[in-house]
């Protein structure tokens, strides 16, 4: 099992707002285009699946992902 704690938070880009939870041990992330991007996109929730201890598979994401 991978210690979420550390990665949990919200991480603002120009142009994008990443937001990583844990949900019953789970990690999960929302994805939304802001200011001049806003349009682009609804926000993408993805689910995080760990690769390694740092390193995360993501899922959920719908056709910006090619589904999973």
């Amino acid at each position: 099992m991978v210690d979420l704690a550390p990665l949990v938070g919200t991480d603002r880009r120009e142009g994008v707002v990443i937001t990583v939870t844990e949900r019953d041990g789970t990690g999960h992330a929302v994805y939304e285009f802001v200011d001049g991007m806003k349009d682009f996109s609804e926000p993408l929730e993805i689910d995080l699946v760990p690769v390694s201890a740092t390193v995360f598979a993501g899922t959920g994401g719908g056709a910006a992902f090619s589904e999973d």
